[in-house]
């Protein structure tokens, strides 16, 4: 398993774990973001 460091992003007063990540439809990328848990066992999200 790789470890991959990313930086947290402010939401209101927080910081948390949310990422951009590129999603493919058809032939267009659309940026969305996602919340990493970092404490899960498991992740749909490969590195």
């Amino acid at each position: 398993m790789s470890a991959i460091k990313y930086r947290y992003k402010k939401l209101r007063d927080l910081q948390v774990p949310i990422i951009t990540i590129a999603i493919r439809y058809e032939n267009d990328w659309f940026p969305v973001e996602a919340y990493v848990d970092s404490g899960a066992t498991y992740s749909v999200f490969t590195a």
